[in-house]
């Protein structure tokens, strides 16, 4: 008993004397904090979640990822979350996941960047039930003991020493500096590394730069176990496939057009080898690139039409927004005609009013569907995958890692 007694009390000293000397590191005031969208796929225990059909997705900032606290969210990752404005508390409680992706819109968020407000003085608290009396009394000790003005060195060691602010076992405070603690809106964002150091939550992750993020939960199950060669050699085949038609482009652009492709494919319900082999034909994956007769970029979009959805050129100029109006303007005459792929492909290139008189011509058509046949019979010379999987299971995701290693 004495052992374990000394035991804890050197680690709450060590842990004390870390956050004292941590809370002098001068760091600059933020007013605003830049969020990036993570434009790759992230995976919950072996399950795709969609990050853009997340209304808060996961983000990045300043090279760490951060995770939004959102009922959808938590019940995926398994936590419940309370927020406490007047004590500044945040309150997050184990639970089991619900071992289901999260789906809050087709586009929740969109690939969009967000911008977040430092949350100031607040304290987080992992709780093994929500008591707002008792988390809010020891979040109060845990504001004195990481607060440099009130406490010197000698104090807080003396504080600690006697016990005088105590941990409970039933409550675990992350260790977070002044500005990792994140809102955007109403909603706190905090980082993945906090999970992964908590004691409760224990959380493990994995960042592979052509497959995505991958978080386990279970303390049991490596994250990098999830890894997935099939949706590796799917990703790697339509950018290499991507770079082989346009050779000055890096491999990270490369990869992230493979997203958009996939991305807005999925959104509008259309065929990724299709879309890109329409990006093929029209503009050999340029772009920036504007038309003698003016249609810009990617999929070659007529400056007019866009500007009857609110698109400017400018906007046209942006790969994702020109992929994604392309997309929709392919997915609407294919149901304008049914599913005829010729008859759709030719109105993207002739317009609905000639196809419809049936005075059309069917080359550009029958161009797109040959450069769809090249790309996949490139990929299959090559033995990439045409399979993407969404939900990992538990064996075939071992069997995934041991052919990868």
């Amino acid at each position: 008993m004495f052992h374990n007694k000394l035991l804890r009390r050197s680690l709450a000293l060590t842990t004390a004397l870390a956050v004292w000397l941590f809370s002098y590191i001068p760091i600059a005031a933020e007013e605003e904090a830049h969020l990036s969208f993570i434009a790759r796929d992230i995976y919950i225990n072996g399950i795709l979640v969609n990050n853009y059909e997340l209304v808060q997705p996961f983000v990045i900032r300043q090279g760490s990822t951060y995770v939004p606290l959102t009922p959808a969210l938590g019940a995926a990752l398994g936590f419940q979350m309370r927020l406490d404005k007047e004590h500044r508390l945040i309150q997050l409680r184990p639970v089991a996941p619900s071992g289901q992706t999260v789906k809050e819109a087709d586009l929740g968020c969109n690939l969009e960047n967000q911008t977040g407000l430092p949350g100031y003085d607040y304290v987080v608290a992992a709780v093994e039930e929500f008591d707002h009396t008792e988390a809010a009394a020891l979040s109060a000790k845990w504001r004195q003991i990481v607060d440099p003005v009130i406490w010197s060195l000698s104090g807080l060691l003396e504080a600690v020493a006697n016990q005088t602010a105590a941990f409970t076992p039933a409550t675990e405070f992350f260790s977070l500096g002044e500005t990792e603690i994140l809102f955007v809106g109403e909603v706190p964002y905090l980082p993945l590394s906090a999970f992964r150091n908590s004691a409760m939550f224990g959380w493990d992750a994995h960042y592979d730069a052509v497959t995505g993020l991958y978080i386990s939960t279970d303390a049991a199950i490596p994250a990098k176990s999830y890894y997935s060669a099939t949706n590796a050699s799917y990703i790697e085949g339509r950018a290499a496939y991507i770079r082989g038609v346009r050779p000055e482009l890096s491999v990270s652009e490369s990869y992230y057009y493979e997203y958009l492709f996939r991305h807005e494919a999925n959104v509008y319900d259309v065929d990724q080898d299709l879309l890109m082999a329409v990006s093929r034909t029209e503009s050999s994956f340029q772009a920036g690139i504007v038309a003698t007769f003016g249609s810009i970029g990617m999929m070659q979009i007529m400056p007019r039409t866009a500007r009857a959805y609110g698109i400017s050129v400018e906007q046209l100029k942006d790969p994702h927004i020109n992929v994604e109006f392309g997309a929709m303007y392919v997915r609407d005459r294919l149901w304008i005609f049914k599913g005829d792929v010729i008859k759709a492909l030719s109105a993207y290139n002739q317009g609905v009013v000639i196809v419809s008189s049936g005075e059309y011509k069917t080359g550009y058509a029958e161009k797109c569907i040959y450069n769809r046949g090249v790309l996949e019979g490139w990929l299959s010379n090559r033995g990439y995958s045409h399979a993407f999987e969404t939900r990992l299971a538990a064996d075939a995701v071992r069997a995934s890692a041991a052919e990868a290693d």
